[in-house]
């Protein structure tokens, strides 16, 4: 049933019908109707925009940032990396933070000022957690932590570590954690001028088993100003435009549901005999109602891109609104930065709907589609087996490896390890583990099992997913109805079957404008911009699949049983070559 569209952001004012509303590319659909691709070139433009922020904000504060953070890790550490062992190292430690504090105006190239509070430098901030002991050095079962807070200057710079050495040691023990703090300020020169920005920096200390770990963080703050600068004119346009395309995007997503109410009327008024001979023609087993047709074809009115669209606006949306609200216009505070990467990578992604439409492009986008299912499915599968790797590999080695320190970090070590890196830097980690066999065979296993294995799968499921591909791919390009001798033999069978005898929506939309031929009113889109192959070539292949499906089925079994020798074979190999090698290393 065909019906007009809004006249709204339209040069032309030709009637199409809904399947050629939701198939057509914007290309087809101006070079046809004369309708404007709108929502394509909001698009373009909030991207030439958001491209345009992320230059400003990784030019212009990337470098001072990281400069800055440098500057304070290098000032405020006696020596980099180094644990506290004593509490000399430990008093040094603290008065050099309030030292460096202090002369950091003299001692930096950088320009830092203080926040002044009465005619005086605002001080060191000192908060002390520790466990409430008695007269002993003994810490309770049901024992009680206490946090308080001092204050350093130049004439107190230890707080309330000014005590003789008993109680100054006893101190020490209980102490669980400390943290200084200080705030500067400091200029950042950009393309926009020159920008003030409060630093808060910490100097956080961590008292396990005797040992203090000593870490400096900090982070900036924007100084608030009334200046608006250029780069807020920017931000305010990228605004706009984010915000003109969320709504396309949802005028989309209503378009879509006014389609899917009148396809699926126009459904159940079609006879179920007519029904069942249509579906039988295409080669799909038959559908009578409307309920029965699978979800993901219903899902196919409302697109999912539409919903990425509407995602990736959002975040840029709300980027920008944080940016406005901070002075000069401009999302310098995490938050912003890390909603404005999100925004952008979900509206580059939403970019590649449309390679759809053609040909030279389809391969990669067709690959996806077959294999991502296939792999999420594997994914899943394997899951269990590397968090059972993570979780051993952490409480077995933890106390003698960085590499397995806790769950995160084996993890990502395992998943280092399986994609090849660092592996002798890995088992030469585990020489001091007192049972060295152990940590041997805990290696071997998982990177045997991973990497021959596991990688292998991958890479099988998307070879079988490209091969397909492609030969979909030649098919499209030669317009042709090939038998199936002119494909590869590796083609997975259950994928081709899938893709020509399940329901799409070009296909559903074939059934329903069967029944009303005077819909028909343009000729079909040109296989440029076509993403799928036409119905009577579908048939066609269809046949031809059911005649050969048994004969090729016994080839693809031989080859599989081939295949599998040889990977046996290779497997064997590596793992003697692996061994060898370690014996002559130990040697």
């Amino acid at each position: 049933m065909g019906t007009k569209n809004s006249a709204l952001f339209m040069f032309g004012d030709l009637p199409m019908t809904d399947s050629q509303r939701m198939t057509l590319s914007p290309l087809a659909k101006w070079t046809k109707y004369r309708r404007l691709p709108m929502k394509a070139i909001v698009q373009l433009f909030t991207l030439l925009l958001v491209c345009s922020q992320i230059y400003v904000l990784v030019h212009g504060f990337t470098s001072y940032t990281r400069a800055n953070k440098f500057t304070f890790e290098k000032y405020l550490e006696i020596e980099e990396g180094d644990e506290i062992m004593t509490y000399e190292e430990a008093l040094q430690q603290l008065e050099h933070v309030v030292d460096s504090y202090y002369h950091l105006d003299h001692i930096s190239i950088s320009k830092y000022t203080y926040i002044v509070e009465n005619h005086k430098i605002s001080p060191v901030k000192l908060t002390v957690k520790r466990y409430i002991m008695g007269d002993s050095y003994v810490i309770p079962k049901d024992y009680k932590t206490n946090t308080s807070v001092y204050y350093q200057d130049m004439d107190d710079k230890l707080g309330p570590f000014n005590e003789d050495e008993p109680n100054l040691k006893k101190l020490f023990y209980s102490i669980i954690t400390m943290k200084q703090e200080f705030i500067v300020i400091n200029n950042a020169i950009s393309e926009i001028g020159s920008i003030p920005f409060k630093w808060h920096v910490m100097v956080e200390y961590s008292h396990v088993g005797g040992v203090i770990d000593i870490s400096v963080s900090s982070k900036k703050e924007l100084i608030t100003d009334d200046e608006f600068s250029r780069s807020g004119w920017l931000t305010l346009i990228c605004l706009l435009f984010s915000m003109l395309s969320f709504m396309l995007s949802i005028k989309a997503i209503i378009s879509g549901m006014f389609v899917y109410r009148r396809s699926a009327k126009r459904f159940n008024s079609i006879p179920k005999d007519r029904l069942e001979k249509r579906f039988v023609s295409i080669g799909i087993e038959p559908i009578t109602e409307w309920k029965d047709i699978p979800f993901r074809v219903k899902f196919e009115f409302f697109s999912v891109w539409n919903f990425l669209s509407c995602m990736g606006d959002m975040c840029v949306i709300l980027s920008n609104g944080i940016g406005l609200y901070e002075a000069y216009g401009i999302p310098t505070s995490d938050f912003g930065r890390i909603l404005l990467g999100v925004g952008t990578l979900l509206l580059f992604l939403n970019v590649t709907k449309y390679l759809e439409y053609y040909k030279k492009f389809y391969t990669l986008i067709l690959t996806l589609k077959l294999s991502g299912v296939r792999v999420l499915r594997f994914i899943v599968s394997v899951m269990p087996l590397f968090i059972g790797y993570t979780l051993a590999g952490a409480v077995s080695f933890s106390p003698y490896s960085e590499n397995f320190l806790n769950f995160d970090e084996t993890g990502v070590t395992l998943f280092s390890l399986l994609n090849g890196d660092d592996i002798h830097a890995t088992f030469s980690d585990l020489n001091n583990y007192p049972y060295p066999l152990f940590g041997r065979l805990y290696l071997y296993t998982f990177i045997s099992l991973f990497i021959t294995v596991v990688l292998n799968i991958f890479i099988f499921i998307i070879e079988t997913a490209y091969d397909l591909a492609k030969a979909l791919g030649r098919r499209l390009e030669h317009d042709v109805s090939p038998n199936m001798e002119y494909f590869h033999h590796d083609i997975d069978y259950d994928m081709w079957e899938f893709f020509t005898k399940n329901l799409t929506l070009r296909k559903l939309f074939k059934i329903l404008d069967a029944e009303n031929p005077q819909l028909d009113q343009v000729e079909p889109e040109p296989i440029e911009q076509q993403s799928e192959s036409s119905v009577d070539a579908q048939e066609m292949i269809a046949r031809i699949f059911q005649e050969h499906r048994q004969q090729y089925l016994e080839e693809m079994e031989v080859l599989m049983k081939q295949k599998h020798e040889e990977f046996m074979l290779n497997l064997s190999g590596e793992l003697n070559d692996a061994l060898m090698n370690n014996v002559l290393t130990e040697r």
